[in-house]
């Protein structure tokens, strides 16, 4: 989607580990620079508090779309400019993500409630959690959502595994 047709101003945020996998840092850059979009990134360890900042940062420099990478994440401009597109063209999506496969996992890295299987005829899907790897999200909207916008929570029995919320989920 050509962000100079639509006049929007779009940021990406990254939060980024000491060490990282630099191929897929590479493939990020090479789309993002082909979508025109600067790349926004914190190197804090505290993943939550540095979203949050640079996103209240954002809102106040007016930013219209943000975007959310997790640096291991690989997309293609081309997906950049669907999400954007579905986010820009559909006043009643306040954010859109990519589907994205979960590490180790053999789901998604969303979830419809109780629903255990999701299906998709090409449409978005209202999803009840999903990750950050590649979300774009209306600054203008998240400006209203009350903080705190990150929170991870431990399971039933207070350890951080199993059906626990990490904060890029909450």
């Amino acid at each position: 989607m050509d962000q100079e047709a639509k006049k929007i101003s779009i940021v990406a945020f990254m939060t980024a580990p000491r060490y990282e996998n630099t191929w897929a840092r590479n493939y990020i850059e090479i789309a993002l620079k082909q979508a025109g979009i600067p790349l926004a990134v914190s190197g804090g360890v505290f993943y939550g508090q540095c979203m949050q900042t640079m996103m209240e940062r954002a809102i106040d420099d007016g930013v219209d779309v943000g975007l959310t990478i997790d640096f291991d994440s690989v997309f293609t401009k081309t997906h950049i400019d669907t999400l954007l597109s579905r986010l820009c063209f559909d006043k009643d999506i306040d954010a859109v993500c990519g589907m994205q496969c979960r590490r180790g996992g053999k789901t998604p890295l969303a979830s419809c409630g109780q629903e255990r299987k999701l299906t998709t005829d090409g449409r978005p899907i209202k999803v009840t959690t999903a990750h950050f790897g590649l979300t774009a999200i209306d600054m203008k909207k998240l400006r209203d959502v009350p903080k705190l916008w990150f929170h991870s929570q431990p399971n039933d029995d207070g350890s951080w595994s199993g059906d626990k919320t990490d904060d890029d989920i909450w």
